[in-house]
């Protein structure tokens, strides 16, 4: 098990809490607007269960429909998958696919991210008194921040994955 593989758990536990805080939400606070830009808490939720939605093949034929535009093809399945029902949403939200799904190139770190931020954009509007444990948070911000930190010192030294050639 890597230690991106130990952020799993916590994937899962956000995933839970999310449905769990929304299980009882009204229709009026699921239209809310969401902090996603032109998104109501509706569209970021079907947005965030596309994986417990869609098989790999099937997320294929969507996007290839679309020319391969991630940005198109997410609003598109958003706005239509936000017509289901609210309770279809919040089950998707403890599906065992959405609980064990990485993101391409991603890893549990990636999906960690993808739950914690797009949970905070509707729950933060909703008045939701929800915020993900320090460990969780870290998780995503500070350990995110010294990984990109380190990356950048290694492209900018010498022999390292720099732009700039380094004269020897």
């Amino acid at each position: 098990m890597t230690a991106d593989d130990d952020l799993q758990p916590a994937v899962a536990r956000e995933y839970l809490a999310l449905a769990d805080s929304l299980a009882s939400a009204t229709d009026a606070a699921w239209d809310l607007r969401s902090l996603c830009e032109a998104w109501r808490v509706r569209e970021v939720i079907a947005h965030v269960t596309v994986p417990a939605r869609y098989d790999q093949e099937t997320f294929t034929a969507e996007l290839r429909a679309r020319d391969f535009d991630f940005g198109r093809l997410s609003n598109e399945i958003a706005v239509r998958d936000a017509q289901l029902a609210t309770d279809e949403l919040v089950a998707n939200l403890r599906e065992d696919t959405l609980l064990h799904w990485v993101p391409p190139d991603g890893g549990y770190r990636g999906a960690l991210t993808h739950v914690v931020i797009h949970g905070l954009e509707v729950t933060v509007p909703m008045g939701l008194q929800r915020r993900p444990p320090d460990a969780t948070m870290r998780a995503v911000l500070v350990d995110r921040t010294e990984a990109a930190s380190t990356a950048a010192l290694a492209r900018s030294s010498p022999g390292g994955d720099s732009r700039e050639p380094v004269s020897r």
